[in-house]
């Protein structure tokens, strides 16, 4: 397991929740790349935390946070949409989900968090946090 596998099947999950959620067409600008000119998307942050100097061996603990951002221009329709889709987003990321990429669980260990709305200039943020886990004997 590399962070690189641990970002790859959170994003993987991601493509399926908003495939199932209310607005599948939604873009996302996955980490490192670009999406076109929308007035709203869904933009992801990776933030490993990644515990170090914990096992003698070559064991490894992968943890951290997946954050997803709703962008959505301010066009005076309140937060009650954006924050209803945050938590279908966060359904797909329970508590307890694990996701496999290859032989090695990615286990989600908190419940997701919709953290707030934020009003941003033009643009209303709506962020949700998801805490994951792995470990790599």
């Amino acid at each position: 397991m590399s962070d690189r596998l641990v970002l790859q099947a959170l994003q993987t999950n991601l493509i399926d929740v908003v495939a199932n959620s209310s607005n599948p067409t939604l873009p996302v600008k996955m980490v490192g790349r670009t999406i076109p000119s929308a007035d709203e998307w869904l933009e992801v942050l990776f933030i490993p935390n990644n515990m170090i100097g914990r096992y003698w061996g070559k064991e490894k603990v992968f943890k951290g946070i997946f954050r997803l951002v709703l962008h959505r221009l301010n066009v005076d329709a309140g937060a009650y949409s954006g924050m209803d889709l945050m938590e279908e987003f966060a359904i797909g990321f329970d508590k307890g989900t694990t996701l496999l990429n290859g032989s090695l669980p990615l286990k989600i260990v908190n419940n997701p968090e919709v953290t707030g709305v934020l009003e941003n200039g033009a643009e209303v943020l709506f962020p949700l946090s998801i805490r994951y886990q792995s470990f790599k004997p």
